[in-house]
């Protein structure tokens, strides 16, 4: 050991950080006699909690804003996520992650901001993180014209021509729910498609969805075909 002179109160270093830090001391009067060994222990801890926003979604759409979802990631296991921004909660994190449902309804279109906050058991903070997210709850409005809108068609094989302001993908069909019998794909403005219903009047149906993921309702256009001669 090496002896000091004795004050009531004296300085340490405490190394490393982020363990479990003890401190021995001992004293001797005059004479040289020595007292007992004492010791301490202090947790160390200078290491900043860490969090993070890992949502994958980029975009609040009308399906969505009332219960968006969102998380990250997290250091301090069973510690409170608290989230702020755009709406407040709170989060807790386990298995170095966090989740929470927001509900971002009330906001107008445009960038919507969150921030999520950490704090370790000794009060070191994390670096808060921020994300924004576009918000984007007005669906698309389309169009679909079968051959340039004649009354009637010879062939099955024809040209349509699609219209939406927006529009990332488009869904075409014969279904007038817009729901089956097709599937999303870019949006073009002009497709080649074969009429599925021949000899009669056919009809087809669009939808469009913008790349906020926003569906629009059903647009439809009918034609008649008929490829029999007269007799």
């Amino acid at each position: 050991p090496i002896y000091v002179p004795f004050l009531p109160v004296s300085p340490v270093v405490l190394s490393p950080a982020g363990a479990d830090a003890t401190v021995s001391a001992k004293v001797r009067d005059v004479a040289g006699n020595e007292s007992e060994c004492a010791a301490d222990g202090i947790l160390y801890d200078i290491v900043p909690a860490v969090v993070s926003i890992t949502t994958p979604e980029i975009f609040v759409n009308s399906a969505n804003a009332a219960a968006f979802p969102i998380g990250g990631t997290c250091s301090e296991e069973g510690r409170v996520v608290t989230l702020g921004g755009a709406s407040s909660g709170t989060a807790i994190c386990g298995g170095g992650r966090w989740s929470a449902v927001l509900d971002l309804s009330a906001f107008a279109d445009g960038p919507v901001s969150v921030s999520a906050d950490h704090i370790d058991a000794v009060g070191n903070s994390a670096l808060r993180a921020t994300r924004t997210f576009a918000k984007d709850t007005v669906a698309p409005v389309g169009t679909i014209v079968i051959a340039a809108g004649a009354p009637f068609t010879t062939v099955a094989a024809t040209v349509l021509r699609l219209s939406s302001e927006g529009a990332a993908e488009m869904y075409i069909t014969h279904s007038p729910t817009c729901a089956l019998g097709g599937a999303w794909e870019p949006y073009t403005a002009e497709r080649i498609w074969t009429l599925a219903q021949t000899n009669q009047i056919s009809t087809l149906f669009a939808s469009f969805k913008d790349a906020a993921g926003n569906i629009g309702a059903c647009s439809s256009d009918s034609i008649l075909h008929d490829d029999v001669p007269p007799e």
